[in-house]
């Protein structure tokens, strides 16, 4: 099972396509409503941290060190670091997965820094939610998609839904 949590809906950059309709006036999540969910699943794959930007929560350390208690597979959503140093005897390796949105009228830029590149379909959805999404034609080694996702996501506003492609804003 593969969840992601908006611990946040505040970010300083208010992108016009955001899909989880973060901007400067966003609010934090409380720590509880955030505990009471990751609790709800026994078994957990992969945790993703998201928001808004996750790392402007207040509790984000204590968010972090709750999804590592049910798994070691924890990502952080972040456009806040740049650059990054850590200690290879505590960590032996750091992954970097970019995400590109599909959207139109947008730039698409494909670092060559990342060990995986998500090509993620754009979503109508929160400030983004009047932007008409292009007709996109899927080589066959991109197959998949919403339909067939086993993933719930707890919105920053406290609200559950099945799939990262389904909020309610």
């Amino acid at each position: 099972m593969e969840i992601t949590v908006e611990i946040t809906q505040f970010c300083p950059y208010s992108c016009n396509y955001c899909s989880s309709n973060a901007g400067q006036e966003g609010k934090h999540l409380n720590f509880k409503t955030i505990q009471t969910f990751i609790n709800t699943f026994t078994e957990i794959d992969r945790i993703n941290v998201s928001g808004g930007e996750p790392l402007s929560h207040p509790d984000f350390w204590k968010i972090l060190c709750l999804c590592y208690e049910k798994t070691e597979n924890v990502w952080v959503y972040t456009n806040m670091i740049k650059g990054i140093k850590y200690n290879s005897d505590i960590i032996n390796d750091i992954k970097i997965e970019a995400n590109v949105c599909l959207c139109p009228g947008k730039r698409i830029y494909i670092p060559d820094t990342s060990h995986t590149v998500n090509l993620l379909p754009f979503v109508s959805q929160g400030r983004g939610k009047n932007i008409r999404p292009v007709k996109l034609y899927i080589a066959r080694s991109l197959t998949g998609g919403c339909d067939f996702c086993n993933h719930y996501l707890l919105q920053s506003d406290g609200k559950v839904v099945s799939s990262p492609c389904k909020k309610e804003y």
